[in-house]
């Protein structure tokens, strides 16, 4: 195992290594010895002793070749691992190495802060590959395509991000990608609107990065990791951006159902007493009776008939005024959640909130018009009737408004009995 040879360079003091060779000549100790015989039962392909140990009064001598391959190497210090760990910049960590200045083992004991900034560093090439739109790989890095999309002056530009992992990315401030690692996860793919945000962190990337200026020396990679804390901020504000914007046509296409809801419900109330509208020209017809009879009684019979005709046109349009309030009560309850916030909506949303409110009022004035105006109407043919009534056989007002009274009495004690009368259902 590498822990074992890991042990025998520790028990042997940690000595230079050179050439891939370090050696040892000293005491011997229990614990080096143990070392020693746990290495002898190593596969070549793990390292190897160069000649067989020689113990000697009580000193032992040997040399320990390293391995140069996946199964577990030695670098000089974190720097060293960074530079020459070509998997670290494909965004792959391998499973055995050794830092000597460090004295750190990659599978026992607590990394280093600078080593866990590295770790970041190649877990974010791991991100930034699943949200490339196309990737290659070269020797100890990778190369990640971004798009930044078309301007109004400008078009579509592709930005190349080779990750090639610098002393100077290194030393930049730590990387907070916990973003980006929440969006490229497995279990973000189930997530609503995923796609959008990685789109909208490519573009981020891609527009902080078009920004670089080649003949400045600085890499993309690196430059990409000196202004990460950027990106992020205008991934962030893009996002609430795209939430605010699809909230808001939620909402728009919300206010839209509304205003039609309601319409609908104030035509249908037009509709509902139209039909007993029709009425009306029965009382003229009756009017047009009362002109041209000569008998007391018909015309006192046709005028009481023009009266209940009123009677029952104006219950008619109290009950569907009635019934518009009620309307209009529930219209302004269902668009008070979106009126009251309008000062922070964009201006195309207060508008339609506007547009809904004053074409739901000017329908509703307009239903009142009609109204107002075939009350009075109703009651016309009944007063002119009495009118020529009382002229033509020269009986008092008083009479005449006494029997108007008396038929309004009957209708009246009629609805007691028989509420429906008057209903508009």
């Amino acid at each position: 195992m590498f822990a074992d040879v890991v042990s025998l360079y520790r028990e042997s003091g940690r000595p230079a290594i050179a050439a891939g060779v370090f050696s040892y000549d000293g005491a011997q100790k229990q614990t080096l010895m143990a070392s020693i015989e746990a290495c002898k039962e190593l596969p070549s392909y793990e390292g190897f002793f160069e000649s067989e140990p020689e113990e000697e009064d009580g000193r032992v001598l040997f040399e320990w070749k390293l391995a140069v391959n996946e199964c577990g190497r030695f670098y000089a210090s974190i720097e060293d691992f960074a530079v020459q760990c070509e998997a670290l910049g494909r965004g792959a960590v391998p499973a055995n190495y050794y830092l000597q200045e460090e004295d750190f083992l990659s599978t026992a004991g607590v990394a280093p802060e600078k080593l866990t900034k590295l770790l970041e560093i190649v877990r974010l090439i791991q991100a930034l590959s699943k949200l490339s739109f196309a990737t290659s790989t070269g020797t100890g890095w990778q190369r990640l395509l971004f798009v930044l999309p078309a301007g109004k002056d400008a078009a579509p530009r592709t930005v190349e991000v080779d990750t090639k992992i610098s002393l100077r990315s290194l030393d930049a401030e730590p990387v907070d990608a916990a973003i980006l690692f929440g969006i490229t996860s497995a279990d973000a793919d189930m997530t609503l609107h995923v796609n959008e945000h990685r789109q909208l962190f490519r573009t981020a990337i891609a527009t902080v990065l078009a920004r670089r200026l080649p003949e400045s020396g600085v890499g993309a990679f690196e430059y990409l990791i000196e202004n990460w804390s950027e990106i992020v901020s205008l991934y962030q504000l893009n996002a609430d951006c795209y939430v605010q914007n699809f909230s808001f046509e939620k909402m728009r296409a919300e206010i839209g159902r509304i205003e039609l809801d309601y319409a609908t419900r104030v035509s249908a109330i037009l509709g509902e007493s139209s039909s007993k509208l029709l009425a009306l020209p029965l009382s003229v017809a009756g009017l047009a009776g009362v002109v041209g009879s000569n008998s007391f009684t018909e015309s006192a019979l046709l005028i009481a008939g023009m009266v209940v005709v009123a009677l029952i046109l104006s219950g008619v349009i109290q009950n569907q005024l009635f019934a518009a309030e009620r309307v209009e009560a529930g219209f302004r309850l269902a668009i008070s959640d979106m009126d009251g916030g309008s000062v922070k909506y964009p201006d195309s949303l207060v508008a339609s909130v506007n547009s809904a409110r004053q074409g739901f009022e000017r329908q509703l004035v307009f239903l009142q018009k009609i109204y107002a105006v075939v009350r009075p109407l109703a009651w016309a043919p009944a007063v002119l009737g009495t009118a020529i009534m009382a002229v033509r056989f020269e009986v008092s007002a008083f009479a005449v408004v006494s029997i108007l009274w008396a038929c309004a009495l009957i209708l009246w004690v009629a609805s007691l009995v028989r509420p429906d009368l008057i209903s508009t259902s």
